[in-house]
This record gives structure tokens, sequence and C-alpha cells, in this order.
């Protein structure tokens, strides 16, 4: 196992808490180039998701890729183009995609046991004390409620409108059933969904919560 941080010795000090079998590189072409490195999770700024994945999968690594996996379509076309090049494994990490129960339900979805969907609409927020300046709050760093949380409502939309149509993702079905490649999530139609999301201030989440009573 090993790390790479943008700081050699932020690095050492990661590496350092998981035991001295974990080998801290200085840089990150450093770890791709690791001949005992298989598989990489990239877990850096949401800005350097792409150019970071698609050098891992030109070294012919594995990657899972924290969310999102572009801030941009062009960015996102540019993964998966590499991937496919490569012949290499690819994700994006969102892990509520895994969750069993947003897995069973999709398949309630999918048998027809909620009904005819027409209209998603989610909202996600969580309370935070952030600073104005962290990379959460800055949109130039692919933060704020759409690029950052906004990603898993308008995922799970995706999933779930498939779902609609009689289709699961491919990894939200059984390992059995992995290799029909046919089910494919996303197809909108005629559903509408409606995301609202973003960060909140505790206090303005107490507000809110108060309101509502």
């Amino acid at each position: 196992m090993a790390v790479a941080r943008r700081s050699p010795s932020r690095a050492q000090s990661f590496a350092a808490s998981f035991g001295p079998e974990v080998r801290a590189h200085a840089s990150y072409p450093e770890l791709f180039a690791d001949p005992g490195v298989g598989a990489l999770y990239v877990a850096t700024l949401h800005t350097s998701h792409v150019a970071l994945a698609i050098a891992a999968l030109e070294a012919g690594k594995h990657v899972i890729c924290e969310k999102p996996a572009s801030v941009d379509h062009a960015g996102a076309m540019a993964v998966i183009e590499a991937a496919r090049r490569s012949g290499r494994y690819y994700a994006e990490g969102f892990m509520c995609r895994f969750h069993q129960q947003t897995i069973r339900l999709a398949e309630l979805v999918r048998d027809g046991a909620t009904g005819d969907v027409q209209h998603i609409e989610f909202t996600l927020s969580f309370a935070s004390e952030l600073p104005a300046g962290h990379r959460l709050m800055d949109a130039n760093l692919a933060g704020v409620g759409i690029l950052d949380v906004g990603g898993y409502p308008v995922s799970t939309a995706r999933l779930l409108a498939g779902a609609a149509g009689g289709q699961l993702c491919r990894s939200c079905l059984p390992l059995g059933e992995r290799h029909d490649r046919s089910g494919r999530c996303g197809r909108m139609g005629h559903r509408c969904p409606r995301v609202p999301a973003g960060h909140h201030r505790a206090g303005e989440l107490r507000r809110e919560t108060d309101r509502e009573k």
C-alpha cells in the first residue's frame, strides 16, 4: 500500500498513521510509477480528479475516483476514453449507489411496487461551520451546492429514473447478474427530477427545522 500528497511531509505523516508497511511518495507521478500499486483511490480536490485519474489509468492502474468524476462533460468523457484505452477499471465513488437501501429502493421502483414514477425530488444538505475560504465553500474548486453535494441526489435520481423504465445500473445488480451489459440507468424520459442541494450553517438548519414544527 502507498500514498501520495502534494506535501511530502504530510504524505509521510498520513502513511505512518497506517503503519510502517505503507509507503509515502513525494509526488503523484512517483506513486503512479510504483509497481507495487495496482489500484488507486483518487481523493484530491475536485478540480484535479480528471488529470490524476487519466494519469493513473495511463500508468496501468485501476481507479476509483471520489465524486465528482469531473466538473464538466468534456472531462468526464476524457476519463471514460482513457479507461477504455487502458483496459483498466474505473469507477466514480458515489457511496450511496452501493448502500443496500438504495439498491432495494431501485429494485422496488423497477418492479413497479411504487407505481408509475412521474416526479423525483430530493433535498440534500448538511450543517457545517466551514470558513468562507474552505474548499467546500469555493465554487472555483467545485465546492458549494451543485458541484459538491448536488452530485448525490442527481446520481440517485438518474438511477431511479432508469429503474422506473425497468433498468438498473450494472453497479447495483447482484454480482451474479453483472455480466448483463444491457442495463443502463439515467434515461430520464418524461420523469422530472428536482434537486435542491447545498451547505447550511448549523444555525440556519435549526431555524429551518423550527419553522417546520
